[in-house]
């Protein structure tokens, strides 16, 4: 079965797509409009996609799957090209009809539905779509994923967390982001219901409550998401319609992980590891309430059909760099990352750093984050996690300093120490805290230098932290040399 087939299998007047305004979509006005649609576009079209999740992209991506179209997703919702002036009206009108068209007559569609499959089948061609990585940690790049990527990945996510027609996932993550992009994907393979929200994760009281009263049954989020959720009443989403949550986009905190396996009653909590070179999902596992299962480093079973090599690294303590062989890599692949021929098979860089032990995928932090120290190449996560035990410290960011000042370089975000003017003061206060020279020892006397952050740290529209422009910041700050303290 195809990504776009399943559609064809859902009863026409089953709810697929619920918007943010109580209406809904049914299954044989959306296939119907969109037959309608195809036969307006030209053949493989580029259409244009925008980054918000709203009905108009949402709208916009389905076309794309389901006409053969090489699309493009946005980073903004800026459609100004003269190509998109025809799918731009093309879209309009049939929002502008779905709206309206609450109630359909089904034995018109049913004598219908027949003629739509088979058209849709015949003419169907493979598609592309191109979308740009985070940019957390660095530069964004353009990926391009095809059909056989998407379906692939979509088909094994769906399969391992057994979505079916009665699941009802909450499209709120940006679609140029490949996991907001995965909800339209897995909906899609599993026919299933996608749900517009009224709220946004800004507002965390009311997006919370919105996902009991509409009835949610698998959702989704970033660490950024689940710290949110711990600061709410989390045990109310024991009397909701989940049955699971998934996170991926970043490592969310021990404790939190521990809060919420051991808070939600039958609800299961699924953790993910991809890239978007990859198609998205490299790996995933469930979580218990065994400690062994909340090891902060492991990132699950890889999905059926990924292989994994280690390319073991003498500094890094038994670690080596993490390349992967995927059916679901991006088109572009050989002009993205790095690769090892192994025993005659492409194995492809994910800039990871970690471990492979009993079909376990553990990663320890990304391979430009590690220094060293001591002989020894350290993970900058690993010390990032020591200070982060400090009373007040919300996050710890480290990175080096520029090639004429080789300095290990930390941000600690807090709203202590207003009163500290000097980089003495601040060692001395946080050697108060921990006990003399720890961190003089955990730095192996490697020479560091403070920063005090304060303010709202900067997120990516996707809710993962900016970590590029943090590092920015922080180095422009030791060039100045004008303070400790950095408001963001």
């Amino acid at each position: 079965m195809t990504l776009q087939s399943a559609l064809f299998e859902c009863p026409l007047d089953h709810v697929v797509i619920e918007l943010y305004d109580d209406k809904k979509i049914f299954a044989g006005s959306l296939i119907s409009r969109i037959v309608h649609d195809i036969d307006l576009l030209n053949a493989q079209p580029n259409i244009e996609i925008g980054s918000e999740a709203n009905f108009e992209n949402l709208y916009r991506c389905i076309l794309a799957i389901f006409s053969g179209a090489k699309a493009i997703i946005l980073k903004q919702d800026s459609f100004k090209t003269s190509k998109d002036l025809n799918t731009k009206k093309i879209v309009d009108e049939s929002i502008s009809y779905l709206n309206s068209y609450q109630e359909f007559n089904l034995d018109e569609l049913q004598e219908a539905h027949k003629d739509f499959k088979n058209k849709i089948f015949n003419d169907i061609n493979s598609f592309e779509i191109t979308l740009t990585t985070s940019g957390s940690s660095g530069l964004p790049k353009s990926v391009v994923l095809d059909d056989k990527s998407l379906d692939y990945q979509s088909s094994e996510v769906s399969k391992l967390l057994n979505f079916d027609i009665n699941t009802r996932q909450l499209l709120y993550m940006p679609i140029n982001y490949i996991y907001g992009l995965s909800i339209i994907t897995t909906w899609l393979k599993s026919g299933s219901c996608i749900i517009l929200p009224k709220n946004n994760i800004q507002n965390p009281n009311m997006f919370f409550n919105e996902l009991i009263l509409r009835q949610i049954t698998v959702f989704s989020g970033v660490p950024y998401t689940f710290n949110m959720m711990c600061k709410w009443e989390l045990q109310k989403l024991n009397d909701s319609s989940i049955t699971a949550i998934t996170q991926a986009g970043g490592r969310l905190r021990l404790e939190n992980k521990r809060k919420i396996v051991n808070n939600l009653r039958n609800i299961d909590f699924w953790v993910m590891y991809g890239q978007t070179e990859f198609g998205g999902r490299i790996s995933q596992y469930k979580l218990s309430t065994k400690e062994i299962d909340i090891d902060e480093l492991c990132v699950g079973y890889p999905l059926n059909g990924i292989k994994v090599f280690i390319e073991k690294d003498k500094e890094c303590d038994g670690l080596g760099e993490i390349f992967i062989q995927s059916p679901s890599m991006a088109k572009n692949i050989n002009s993205l990352d790095e690769i090892r021929n192994i025993k005659g098979n492409n194995f492809y860089s994910t800039g990871d750093i970690g471990r492979y032990e009993n079909d376990l995928l553990y990663v320890s932090d990304r391979n430009k984050n590690f220094i060293k120290i001591g002989g020894s190449r350290v993970s900058t996560a690993a010390v990032s996690k020591s200070l982060t035990k400090l009373p007040g410290i919300q996050e710890c960011f480290l990175c080096l300093g520029n090639k004429k000042n080789e300095k290990i370089l930390i941000g600690l975000h807090t709203e202590l120490f207003k009163d500290i003017n000097s980089q003495w003061e601040v060692s001395e206060k946080i050697d108060e805290v921990l006990g003399k020279d720890i961190l003089s020892t955990i730095l192996d006397c490697k020479p560091y230098e403070i920063f005090l952050l304060h303010g709202e740290l900067p997120l990516l529209e996707n809710s993962k932290l900016w970590v590029w422009k943090i590092h920015e910041k922080i180095k422009g700050a030791s060039i100045e040399k004008k303070s400790v303290h950095i408001w963001l």
